[in-house]
């Protein structure tokens, strides 16, 4: 599942009511410039809700790292998902890659 901002709608429950989702891919990054931003990306914390809403194995955070848009650091947005996912016991759900690295799906 590819999400540029399901969390607005009412489509990862209806995701997640048709069984799990191997892997959602969630934008992340940019998340401090909410009235710019709010349609486009999600802040770390959304990003977890639709991996759950859409019972999701596995969640890939996407758009960060590469571009500065806002004024968050540019490994803020990472360690601000991977600090709410521990603190949510999922981070092992949690595919985390570092800009320009690749991970191995099976």
């Amino acid at each position: 599942m590819y999400s540029p901002r399901a969390v607005v709608l009412p489509i990862p429950e209806a995701i997640g009511a048709s069984g799990p989702t191997d892997l959602a891919l969630l934008p992340i990054g940019a998340a401090e410039r909410r009235a710019i931003m709010a349609s486009q990306h999600l802040d770390s914390a959304e990003a977890l809700g639709v991996m759950q809403a859409s019972r999701a194995v596995a969640m890939l955070p996407i758009h960060w790292g590469t571009f500065r848009l806002s004024g968050e650091g540019m490994m803020e947005p990472a360690s601000t998902i991977e600090n709410l996912a521990k603190g949510r016991s999922l981070w092992d759900r949690v595919r985390r890659v570092s800009p320009g690295g690749a991970v191995a799906l099976s």
